[in-house]
């Protein structure tokens, strides 16, 4: 038997990649997507290639400290470059289902071809995770959602490559890796400055214009000897968020508040260095610019 219908009724199908992220409240990850250049990678038609997604959630995302996320998000070249790759690094050509990936692991050729570590997926009695060798780095919560152009397995944690110029040294760490920062890492110590400056999940990310050892030569011992005053001495030296030297337009001093709850004015000079002047009039030059921490 036929009933004739006025129009077509067109059911639940299948969304993109990107849609898809969206739909299944993975928006972290596709605004990310967006951010990259990447959501129309994934969002064209099954024609312009198949794609399989370890598709982190918004709750991986939020796992990981705040910092990291601040430095891939920061628009400067090699941070937008090291956030496209880490993207990549979740994608492969090609829909992969579950069932495909065998117990003994299969290797993954990424998108970012040249990020590492090498990884391996595995299906163990239904569970599939993403290794490095023996070390399970992601786990997949939710396998194969189907996509108009691929496959998409929710996992949840974020994979992050090790080789994209991703800083994995705090300040303090930072510190101690530079010999001539050692007199700081010290005064920090002192002043039980060291937990407000390492990383973790939700901690901003700092600025510390940092003095090198013989720059504490014209500190006076009635401040060097008082914790006190020691320690807003070292608050002054750090701001929150990052300031790159790129950052500044030459000629146009920024004024930002310091840990310190004092201000400080930063400079980029017409020959390209940078100067920053304290609310008392004394000027350091920057000697070592953009020394990147992930905090």
């Amino acid at each position: 038997m036929v009933h004739t219908i006025s129009q077509v009724l067109v059911p639940t199908l299948p969304k993109s990649i990107t849609d898809t992220a969206v739909a299944a409240g993975l928006s972290t990850l596709a605004s990310l997507l967006t951010q990259a250049g990447l959501a129309p990678t994934f969002s064209g038609p099954r024609s312009a290639g198949n794609y399989t997604v370890f598709a982190p959630t918004n709750a991986a995302f939020a796992a990981i400290p705040a910092p990291l996320v601040d430095w891939l998000t920061n628009p400067r070249a090699n941070n937008s470059l090291a956030l496209a790759n880490t993207l990549k690094f979740h994608a492969l050509s090609g829909a992969v289902f579950s069932s495909a990936i065998p117990v003994g692991g299969t290797p993954i050729t990424t998108l970012c071809a040249a990020c590492t570590p090498a990884l391996t997926a595995f299906n163990v009695g239904g569970v599939v995770t993403v290794r490095n060798g023996a070390t399970v780095l992601a786990t997949v919560a939710t396998p194969n959602v189907t996509c108009t152009n691929g496959v998409v397995h929710v996992v949840g944690s974020v994979l992050v490559p090790s080789n994209q110029g991703i800083p994995t040294l705090d300040v303090v760490q930072t510190a101690i890796s530079v010999p001539a920062l050692s007199t700081l890492v010290s005064a920090l110590t002192s002043t039980g400055l060291v937990p407000a400056l390492t990383i973790g999940p939700a901690t901003p990310s700092f600025t510390v214009f940092a003095p090198v050892n013989s720059g504490w030569s014209g500190v006076p011992a009635s401040i060097s000897g008082d914790l006190t005053l020691l320690t807003t001495v070292l608050q002054y030296h750090v701001i929150v968020g990052r300031v790159y030297a790129e950052d500044l337009t030459v000629g146009v001093p920024v004024v930002r508040t310091t840990l310190a709850g004092q201000t400080l004015s930063v400079l980029r000079n017409a020959n390209g260095t940078v100067s920053v002047t304290s609310a008392t009039g004394n000027v350091a030059t920057v000697v070592g610019a953009n020394i990147d921490t992930s905090k």
